[in-house]
């Protein structure tokens, strides 16, 4: 699994207990931080996680990198250390499921969405508890866990022949009476279809946590409360679902407004003598079994999504991300912590002091400290070996070579450095990849802006992880050049809707945008062979295309009725550019890969297993054919390396032989149509003995009935080989976007 930030939120728990965090049963707290509400980071890591007194907690996990393997993993919280020792002491426990994996569509048991449905389970515990989380570009699925004493109403989806289903956005409920710090849970399940009762499937999306002081409460059943949804629920037509209203905490105290037939209402004063035909009602003490009361509805109002427009469209643009190369890697950065960027000039070079154990001050010499700094400014503090840089925010100026800090150092020095921050501290990013041995670093979430970027910097500039207090070197500011693109989206299409994909890429030749789309197909390759394209790290998109972002997907919506819609759900939102690694064609390449290495340079090319013949059966020739496409500007080179039964050098120091093409060389492919193969014909080239002897290549020798003949190192003639192995190298003088391609290839050994 990849590192990932992922912010998480516990409601429901025990009031004002410390909770301990696991994911797949391993304790991560030492990845954890404490946030806020708005789920900021506020703790350090391995910080203590409280809920407050209503039992609500907010944090921060840091899934390390290459630590879980990928798929659905638990993360819980409970109010034990140890898990596994002390499972039957937890009196408090909150529960989420996190997929590590790119996500699938399909309609599985007649749900029609591309979240994963979640399941809801009871445990005898304490009270009810529920947790929530998103991370970037993925979220967290709910699962619930209590002693629940839920109550469900059913109801029928039925609209007209032809409408494959309808969306409904939210349910208005009305309640008597609440619990003064606990809420509600309100989900939306699917019926079993041979049973008729509540199931514990939840729809996804469909559950809702309602804190107590949005519960509206009346004595005359008028005061509305309002459930909505995250996202509109799809259901389908003809089928029976349910609503399920838990009280938080098990409490006795929320009572809820129903009608009985027999009874009067109370906002009316007028009698009810007739059922309500949209279901039933269901009670449950333990969230598994079910008593059906089939004379008594929940009041309530559900909501059903009428769209305005048969028609719409999306656009989504490249994010705002920083692809660099760096060096000089100081300490580890964390994936998913959030960087900040220097100025490019250092304000202290050296001598700066400053002490873990004292006061949050620093000396710095002899510098003026009123000239070079002023109060309120964020600064870099770098140990002398680069090891560790601390941030922080200068609250006084106390003389000329003292300044002090809003928080401690957090190491001892008296050599260190300090600088800087670029825009003050509001240039910053997130870490998404780094490798320290390519030097390539990804910044997401760039801040970046047309006065404060990387290229107003230079190479001085740092890189500054906050939570890590490691660094690393700017070199250059980089963009992604592609020939391929792959939208990865997810959308639904009910039946009845269309969804048409085109993009807009920025060619490599200029730094404008295209207007005119190209098609596109969702999770599909497109071959773009027409020109190379590129994805700008934002700080170039800022400098050289004022600030346009430079790869826009753009997503038309069509719906045969205003019942239904296609969907595109966020939490797979992605575009996949890849480049062809291939190498520019000359002739110094092709002579250079006769050689036993071959050329190091070269980055496209095939080389096959050693064949070795039957006793008996050595061959006197060799020829290769290959079904290819092979445009204008592109080359196949075809390489045989031969060993004969007598020759005892060993065969990886042999020379490879570049093979000729027997087609005419006008025999090429279509540059727009990617699948436009030919039959190419290779044989070794006809010599003399007298060229062969003078070379270290095979070829077919005129001397001698077009047998094919070599030397060894040592200077002997050999005629026929019994080991052969083919080499294929592919170039293009076109660019990455337009290379050859092979579909087949065979070499047959040849005998008299």
């Amino acid at each position: 699994m990849r590192a990932r930030r992922v912010t998480f939120t516990g409601t429901g728990l025990k009031p004002s207990t410390i909770v301990y965090p696991f994911f797949d049963d391993v304790l991560v707290s030492s990845y954890c931080k404490s946030s806020n509400s708005s789920l900021a980071d506020v703790g350090a890591f391995n910080s203590t996680l409280t809920t407050d007194s209503i039992g609500t907690v907010y944090g921060v996990f840091y899934i390390p990198e290459n630590t879980f393997k990928s798929g659905e993993r638990t993360f819980k919280l409970v109010d034990i250390q140890n898990y596994a020792a002390e499972a039957n002491t937890i009196s408090t426990v909150a529960s989420a499921t996190y997929t590590g994996s790119n996500i699938s569509i399909t309609k599985a048991n007649l749900g029609l969405s591309s979240a994963k449905p979640t399941i809801s389970t009871s445990v005898t515990r304490e009270q009810q508890r529920v947790i929530t989380g998103v991370n970037v570009g993925l979220t967290l699925t709910v699962t619930q866990f209590g002693t629940d004493d839920p109550i469900a109403q059913s109801f029928l989806v039925s609209e007209p022949d032809g409408i494959p289903g309808i969306f409904i956005s939210k349910i208005d409920l009305f309640f008597r009476q609440k619990h003064p710090s606990l809420g509600i849970v309100v989900e939306v399940r699917e019926m079993d279809v041979d049973t008729g009762y509540p199931t514990p499937k939840i729809l996804p999306y469909g559950s809702v946590v309602i804190p107590t002081a949005n519960i509206n409460t009346s004595a005359d059943a008028s005061l509305v409360t309002t459930v909505t949804f995250d996202s509109p629920i799809y259901l389908e037509n003809g089928r029976e679902y349910c609503f399920v209203v838990k009280p938080q905490g098990n409490n006795t105290d929320t009572k809820i407004w129903i009608a009985e037939i027999g009874g009067t209402d109370v906002t009316t004063q007028s009698p009810i003598y007739q059922n309500n035909p949209m279901g039933d009602i269901f009670i449950s003490s333990t969230n598994r079994t079910w008593t059906a009361f089939t004379k008594e509805d929940i009041k309530c109002v559900i909501y059903r999504a009428d769209f305005s427009s048969l028609t719409g469209s999306v656009n989504y643009k490249n994010s705002n991300t920083e692809y660099l190369t760096v060096n000089s890697f100081k300490s580890t950065f964390l994936d998913g912590e959030t960087v900040y960027v220097s100025n490019a000039v250092v304000t202290v070079a050296s001598g700066a002091v400053v002490n873990a154990s004292l006061s949050n001050s620093i000396v710095i010499g002899t510098t003026t400290a009123q000239s070079a700094f002023s109060i309120g400014q964020m600064v870099y503090i770098s140990s002398n070996s680069g090891g560790i840089t601390d941030v922080a925010t200068i609250t006084a100026l106390p003389n000329t070579t003292n300044i002090r800090l809003d928080a401690n150092v957090s190491f001892t020095d008296n050599d260190a450095s300090i600088g800087k921050l670029a825009g003050n501290g509001a240039f910053t990013g997130i870490i998404e990849f780094y490798n320290t041995d390519t030097g390539d670093l990804y910044i997401e979430n760039s801040t970046a802006n047309s006065s404060v970027n990387f290229n107003t910097g230079n190479t001085q500039t740092l890189i500054i992880g906050k939570a890590s207090r490691a660094r690393a070197n700017l070199v250059s500011v980089d963009n992604v050049t592609y020939s391929v693109i792959v939208p990865q989206m997810s959308i639904i299409r009910p039946p009845g809707t269309t969804v048409n994909l085109t993009f807009n890429g920025t060619p490599l030749s200029t730094y404008v945008r295209e207007t005119t789309g190209t098609a596109a197909q969702n999770d599909t390759e497109i071959e773009l062979v027409d020109i190379e394209r590129r994805v700008l790290s934002r700080s170039n998109e800022l400098t050289y295309m004022t600030g346009n972002n430079s790869l826009q997907l753009d997503l038309s919506f069509t719906s045969a009725n205003s019942r239904i819609s296609p969907v595109i759900n966020d939490i797979k939102k992605s575009v996949l550019v890849i480049k062809n690694n291939i190498s520019s064609g000359n002739t110094e390449i092709a002579n250079n890969e006769t050689y036993p290495g071959g050329n190091t340079v070269v980055t496209s090319k095939y080389v096959s297993r050693n064949v070795i013949l039957a006793d008996g059966q050595d061959a006197e020739d060799i020829e290769v054919f290959l079904t290819a496409s092979k445009p204008s500007g592109t080359e196949i080179y075809v390489y045989a390396k031969l060993q004969g039964s007598e020759d005892s050098e060993p065969f990886d120091e042999k020379y490879w032989s570049l093979l000729e093409q027997v087609n005419p060389t006008s025999t090429i492919s279509s540059k727009v149509d990617i699948k436009s193969y030919n039959e190419y014909r290779y044989q070794l080239s006809l010599a003399n003995n007298a060229t062969i002897s003078a070379s270290k290549t095979a070829a077919r020798n005129a001397n001698n009935s077009n047998i094919v003949r070599y030397y060894t190192a040592a200077g002997a003639p050999v005629d026929t080989f019994k080991v052969f192995a083919i080499k294929i190298v592919m170039t293009s003088t076109e660019g990455t976007h337009l290379i050859p391609r092979i579909a087949d290839m065979r070499a047959i050994a040849l005998q008299a």
